[in-house]
Formats: C-alpha cells, structure tokens, sequence
C-alpha cells in the first residue's frame, strides 16, 4: 500500500455546525459549493480531479508538491494523477459571482453593514445577500434613493455573473444526463459480453469434461475388453496343459515298450507348446492412465493459475510513468501511459532520479506494502524488460539488475529468449508467447509474480524479503534498425 507523506495538510474541518436554515438557504448553499476546502475562500481558478472534489489550483499544487508518495484526495483519499486535473468554468463563474457579491469584511457582516454611498464616514460597503432595508441604518452622506442607484450597477454585475454560472450549470446537467443513457448502455453492453463470455467458458469447460470422460471411458471398455480375451485364452491354454499333464502323468505309471513309445509321443508334442504363447497379451494400463494423469495435472495448474491470476487482478492499481526518471533516450506519451525508445538522445536535465544507461523508466507509484496488481501490453515487441526496483537501487551507470541490488526483472530478448533475472537467469519458456504481461506484488508476502495477462497463465516468481518502497519498472529495450521500435503500454485493469 502506498503511504502518506508526513507533513502533509490536514483538510480544514467545519467551523460552525450547519442549521437547518443554513440549508433551506440557497445562496448558503451555493457560497459552500463556491469554497475551496482547504483554504476555506472562494474558488481561485478551481480544478476538479477525479473523485469529483474540486479545489483551488494554487491550494492543490502546493499540497501535491508536499506530498512524497502516492497522491490522495485531502477529503476523501481517493488516489489520483496529476494529469487528471480539470478545470471547473461553472464553480470558476460561482466563485467570480460571490467574490462580486461579498461587498464586505467578513467581520462587518451581516448585522453591521452600509451601503457604500451611504456610509462615507466608515468607508465600508454593505453586502447584498444580507441586507434589509428595514435594517438600514442611515448615516451621513446621502439617501436611500441615492444609495439604491449606486448599487445597480453592482447587482447588475452580479446578475449577469449568476445567470453565466447556471447557464453553465444547466449545460453540465445537460451533459450528465446524456452521459447516464451513454454509460447505461454501455454497462449493459459489457454485461452482455461478460455474460457471453463466460457462457462460452462453461460451454468450453464443459465439453472438454465431456471430451476427457468419453476418452477415459473408451479406454477403459478396451481394456477391459482386453483383459476378458486373455482370461478366455489363458483358460483354453490351461484346459489343453491339464490334458497333456494328466497323460503323462497315466503314462509315467505304465511299464515296458508301451511306455517308451508313448513317452516319445507326449515329449514330441510338449515340443510343441509354446509356453511364450500361454502368457496373456500384455497390457499396460498404468501408461493409460499416466497419460491421463498428465492432462488432469495441466488442467489442474490452468485453472490454479487462473485462479491465482484472478485473485491478483482484484488489487488492480492505476499506474503511471514518471517522466524525472526516465533515459533520455526514452519518449513517453502524454498521458504516462506509453514508453518508447525515440533512438535519439533528447536534450534533458539531469537529475539523481534518472537513468544514464540503461534505457529504464520508473512508475511514479510507491508500495512500502499491501499487494498491486498492473498490467502492460508489450505486444510484438522483441527486446523488453518489466518488474519492480528499489526506490534506493542504483540507477548510474551500468548497473547489476538482479535482486541483490534491489531489481526484480522479466525481460525478452532477441525475439524469444525469455528470463527471469536472478542469480544464476532463469530460462522460461511461455506458449504461447505474451502478448501483454500482469505484474502481481504482494510485499508482505515477498513475491513479484508475472503471468501472461492473455490465457493467464504462470511465468514466474521471485521470492525475496522487502524493506524499501518499491516502484513499478519499465524498459521497452533499444531500437535495432528499425526493428523493437513498438511501445510498452500500462493499460486500465478493473478490479473486478
């Protein structure tokens, strides 16, 4: 799980409790939804992120920058990316419209405020919202009349400022309605499919259970069928040896020249029994069934695999590139989601966060725990490497990228040779080959798991103990002649 930087600000908590009145009163309302939570102002340039909280840009920036870590909502935690900042025109109209409105300090208001014309000895202005003529206290320097001609042109002003912010309002309402009949079509449309899918996985499954009984059934009636043919062979051959041993047997007790001719008719037909003929015809079952203990076990670790795979889906996490740490040969796309290597060197600051030699760039999430799960589409690409590293590993030079100094790296080279990166590389050797590759870290338990994110299927393990933040590692390899050009992608996992 990523962790909060210290230090960070605390949202500011309500100063008052919220009556009734407070909400029966539509401009209180509105002067709430007009108010950055953190500084407690109206809205300066407000920006919107993505769980819909909106903020002053100056008030945001400055908390991002204190943060370290992950960035979350100051209000609800939601973790977003400092590309998904969108400005508010609505609540920026709003706020423009009560700056116009608050017309006095907020120590003067509500009870004790004049009108500017009308109260020229204490220089202060009174504010629209709270004024009421009965409780107008006239003072020197002019009429009501006059006062009330003065403040036209402010109400005016504040008119036309209100009626662009609904106008904005009504156009977004407008907008959120035809998204709702967009997204429920579309999540019906993804309902079906999954439905479909998984219709078809059941008709699949079920037809290779029809497929591999009907095999083990066929098997086991020819053998059997077998068995019964040797049975009745072995009795015939048994039936015919009880005969002749029994005449041998009448013939051992005769005496003289009977005997001697008899003795060379019995050895001449023993001569004649074949006694490799009275074995039964060999069967062997156990390959039979060996074979089929194969093709349970392969089913058995796809469907363990799938299952390990699923459940490492549900902790899917948004991960995005951080552009400070990448080789300057490497282009990212504007969204932090794509890596490339441009084959030219570009003109970068260099900073202790980035690589000098190797062409690697570093996800700007951090994990110091809990488990995550990403996945890149690496597509025909022959030469790339995924993982994780130690936010404290070396990235100067040319580096050791093995667990030991702090990397954890699957990578492909050459087209199809596959590696895990440890001690001594270890081979593997997908089928089929992974078209896009899921990264599972679960650090409690001390595994960086890699599986092909398209049949789901296993790649490999690392086991190790982690005590440092580590960050998501990306290398989409160099490009040869043109070949290896293609980018490695981070694409969007829901987590269910």
């Amino acid at each position: 799980m990523a962790t909060r930087a210290p230090g960070v600000p605390v949202l500011h908590q309500p100063l008052v409790s919220l009556s009734a009145e407070h909400f029966s009163d539509p401009v209180a309302v509105l002067s709430d939804d007009a108010s950055c939570s953190i500084c407690l102002e109206f809205f300066t340039d407000p920006v919107t992120i993505e769980c819909g909280h909106t903020f002053c840009l100056s008030c945001l920036t400055r908390y991002m920058q204190q943060q370290d870590l992950t960035i979350s909502c100051p209000r609800c935690r939601h973790r977003f990316g400092q590309r998904s900042l969108r400005p508010s025109k609505e609540l920026s109209a709003i706020a423009q419209a009560f700056q116009q409105i608050r017309m006095v300090e907020p120590s003067t208001r509500p009870h004790k405020s004049f009108c500017e014309g009308h109260c020229q000895t204490k220089k202060t202005s009174v504010c629209p919202v709270c004024w009421e003529p009965q409780n107008h206290k006239r003072q020197a320097g002019g009429s009501e009349a006059e006062c009330g001609r003065e403040y036209k042109p402010h109400l005016l002003k504040c008119l036309s400022a209100l009626q662009v912010a609904l106008e904005e309002i009504l156009k977004q309402k407008v907008q959120q309605e035809e998204k709702d009949g967009c997204c429920r079509t579309q999540f019906r449309h993804q309902r079906q499919i999954i439905e479909l899918e998984f219709e078809e996985l059941r008709n699949f499954l079920m037809e290779e259970e029809q497929y591999f009984l009907s095999r083990l059934e066929l098997e086991e009636q020819k053998t059997l069928k077998k068995i019964q043919v040797n049975v009745t062979k072995l009795e015939e051959r048994s039936s015919c040896l009880r005969k002749l041993i029994q005449e041998i047997e009448e013939k051992y007790q005769q005496l003289g020249g009977d005997l001697l001719q008899a003795s060379r008719t019995l050895l001449d037909r023993c001569k004649f029994v074949d006694v490799q003929k009275t074995v039964a015809e060999r069967l062997e079952p156990e390959e039979k069934m060996q074979h089929f203990h194969e093709q349970h076990m392969y089913l058995q670790k796809a469907v363990a695999d799938f299952k390990e795979w699923r459940w490492a889906r549900r902790h899917a996490v948004d991960v995005t590139l951080a552009p400070e740490t990448a080789h300057p040969y490497l282009i990212l796309s504007e969204d932090w989601k794509s890596v490339r290597d441009g084959d030219t060197k570009q003109d970068l600051p260099p900073t202790h966060e980035r690589f000098d030699h190797y062409t690697v760039v570093l996800g700007w999430e951090r994990f110091s725990s809990g488990r995550h799960y990403w996945e890149v589409e690496v597509g025909h690409k022959s030469d790339w490497g995924l993982g994780v590293c130690s936010e404290s590993a070396r990235r100067k030079g040319r580096i050791i990228l093995l667990p030991e100094a702090g990397y954890w790296i699957l990578r492909l080279r050459d087209g199809n040779n596959y590696s895990a990166l440890t001690s001594s590389t270890t081979q593997i050797s997908p089928r089929p080959v992974p078209r896009a590759v899921g990264i599972f870290l679960d650090y409690e338990a001390g595994k960086v798991s890699f599986y092909n994110a398209e049949n789901k299927s296993h790649l490999f393990t690392f086991h190790d103990t982690f005590t440092q933040v580590l960050r998501p590692l990306f290398s989409p390899g160099v490009v040869d002649k043109g070949k290896n050009a293609g980018a490695l992608r981070i694409r969007m996992v829901t987590s269910w």
